[in-house]
């Protein structure tokens, strides 16, 4: 069994012990044996869909309205990869880091490029970059960042659940936006 598969099993039986139905001690007995034929179909009785993002797993049990939101992490690449549990607070690596300040960097040498006079479409600052333009456009608005949050990234103060591509996808223009966005992303609870 994967860790993100023993995490997904993880979750549901947290919510069929929070169901505390008549058969919740049988159905956790079964999820908790080895026999994989049998959690199968328990699995399938109880879960109606499951959609894996990359850092977001949305599980819809049969006859509850409300999804679980399990939030992960895989730190690493390939055999050295590892699946970070949920509430982790692993630090960001120093890639991860600077990859973050590249790219506001990037967003503001584009920024000057587009409102200094005579100014230039972003059409033409993403040929020049061999870029899209959408991500152009994306890090332009990305280097509009509240003082705060420039300041909380230089010193390092943010975790590996803080990615550039969870930031820079429908960024916020306005500062009290962007740290609300920032404080969900480093302190986010699930469930």
């Amino acid at each position: 069994m994967s860790k993100l598969d023993a995490l997904i099993l993880n979750c549901l039986k947290a919510q069929i012990k929070k169901l505390n139905s008549f058969d919740s001690d049988k159905v956790l007995e079964i999820l908790n044996s080895d026999d994989l034929i049998k959690k199968s179909v328990v699995v399938k009785q109880h879960i109606e869909k499951i959609i894996i993002y990359d850092d977001q797993i949305v599980m819809n049990l049969h006859g509850h309205a409300k999804s679980i939101i399990i939030d992960y992490h895989i730190a690493g690449h390939g055999r050295h990869s590892a699946l970070l549990e949920p509430n982790s607070s692993i630090e960001a690596s120093q890639s991860q880091k600077w990859s973050i300040i590249r790219s506001y960097l990037q967003g503001l040498i584009w920024q000057e490029e587009l409102l200094e006079p005579p100014g230039k479409p972003i059409s033409a600052i993403a040929a020049e970059y061999n870029k899209s333009a959408p991500h152009v456009l994306r890090l332009i608005n990305f280097s509009f960042m509240a003082p705060a949050l420039v300041g909380k990234i230089l010193r390092g103060d943010i975790l590996s659940r803080v990615t550039l591509q969870n930031l820079i996808f429908g960024w916020p223009i306005d500062w009290n936006e962007q740290s609300s966005r920032f404080e969900r992303l480093m302190h986010h609870h699930h469930f």
